[in-house]
């Protein structure tokens, strides 16, 4: 017993010198002219909440941490060209999505060159501006439909690039004559070949893969009264047609 409370004893004096030594760093001295010893020992006896006074924490000196100079850092001219071309490329597959959930034909075309290509395994083949004359009146026969791409990968080569996007494409079906409707699901992935031209980036082949389809009776919920398919659409007064 007498060796344990020994051993208490010397924990409890190396606890009480850590904590003189951050309440009181070498060299410090009260502010009424104390010398360091009683400031120490003062804050001590606080801390350990034998006398009353400011909390122990509250009277550590602030300390100011010297703050390196920051290195100035500069992308390379190839850098930036390369994250501008990845940017625009984005923004033409936004434009692509836009363009057929808006059913802006001008916009949807613009996605390709006009020389440029475009394959869906078992439902299209041909020119890109063909596919959009084809998947319009597929849409068409549609009450509502919704694209959306997400984990782009683009690579950048000089006038070409390469691009790899996940899309999933939601459809809803004009009801039947019971009054029915489904609900089509497609996800799959666009493998995509651009080309800029004049300084404007747009698809010169396309070979879309389907991952995955499902069809569903669709239940409605409601929706908002701002969604159309054309330019009374709420997003219209926020984003021109253009």
């Amino acid at each position: 017993m007498r060796a344990v409370a020994r051993s208490l004893a010397q924990c409890r004096r190396r606890a009480i010198w850590i904590v003189d030594r951050v309440m009181n760093p070498p060299g410090l001295a009260g502010g009424d002219g104390s010398d360091a010893s009683s400031v120490s020992r003062r804050r001590v006896l606080e801390f350990r909440g034998r006398v009353p006074g400011p909390s122990a924490l509250e009277s550590v000196p602030a300390r100011v941490l010297p703050i390196a100079p920051r290195e100035e850092v500069r992308m390379s001219d190839d850098a930036l060209r390369e994250l501008l071309d990845k940017q625009a490329i984005r923004d033409v597959l936004s434009r692509y999505c836009r363009g057929l959930d808006r059913m802006d034909k001008e916009m949807a075309y613009a996605v390709w060159h006009e020389d440029g290509t475009a394959f869906y395994d078992g439902i299209f083949e041909g020119t890109g501006h063909a596919f959009i004359d084809w998947v319009w009146e597929a849409h068409a026969a549609m009450e509502k439909h919704s694209h959306q791409i997400t984990n782009v990968l683009v690579e950048p080569n000089g006038d070409e690039a390469t691009s790899e996007s996940y899309v999933t494409v939601v459809l809803w079906t004009l009801p039947d004559n019971e009054g029915c409707q489904s609900e089509l699901v497609g996800r799959g992935r666009y493998l995509d070949r651009w080309e800029r031209r004049q300084g404007r980036w747009a698809i010169q082949h396309r070979t879309h893969v389907l991952d995955m389809s499902s069809r569903y009776a669709l239940d409605r919920a409601e929706i908002s009264d701002g969604s159309s398919r054309d330019a009374t659409d709420l997003s219209f007064e926020f984003i021109a047609k253009a």
